[in-house]
């Protein structure tokens, strides 16, 4: 488990809301129907691919972040970041490589906000 975040911070591995999990459950809901496209710069559209969307998520967790701790003093900030680097340490351990390096993402994020 992560470790309890002090009074007032966010706490470790907070879960942010990405276009997957939102596609993920419209999915579920209507079928085949749902469809998600990217626009180019000509105008036309394309579907993504699992790169794509994977980018598009790791920028939806680094912009909630730094917005999470944006009103959090230097100190408080580095404590949510070794809480982060805390819980991406046990998440690492367990094998789950890349969600282990989007905590750390983020931990650089929100150390840096």
């Amino acid at each position: 488990a992560p470790p309890a975040a002090p009074t007032g911070i966010p706490p470790p591995t907070t879960t942010f809301h990405t276009g997957t999990d939102i596609y993920t459950t419209l999915r579920n809901a209507v079928g085949d129907a749902a469809t998600i496209e990217l626009r180019n710069a000509d105008g036309t559209t394309r579907r993504p691919a699992p790169a794509d969307l994977a980018a598009i998520d790791l920028q939806t967790k680094l912009r909630a972040t730094a917005a999470a701790v944006a009103d959090l003093d230097p100190a408080r900030k580095r404590a949510w970041a070794e809480g982060q680097r805390a819980a991406g340490n046990g998440i690492f351990r367990g094998g789950r490589y890349r969600e282990a390096l989007d905590v750390y993402l983020t931990c650089l994020v929100g150390a840096d906000a």
